[in-house]
């Protein structure tokens, strides 16, 4: 390998790993990316939404839901 070839690896191999870090910086800060666990997080909660939306609908179809 001649010195040229060599240097041009280098900075490529660095330009690879550099544009690696500032996408995911720029992913997790400002582009929504989220870790498995937080993406779980929000979807327990959505779920559990929903679920009380469809009971309080129910709840107030039911034709007794006035009397205590």
């Amino acid at each position: 390998m001649n010195q040229q070839l060599s240097v041009k690896a280098k900075y490529g191999a660095w330009g690879f790993i550099g544009g690696a870090a500032v996408a995911m910086i720029v992913g997790f800060a400002w582009g929504g990316w989220v870790t498995g666990s937080t993406a779980k997080g929000r979807t327990d909660e959505a779920v559990l939404a929903s679920r009380a939306a469809i009971c309080v609908a129910q709840f107030m179809g039911a034709p007794n839901h006035d009397r205590e």
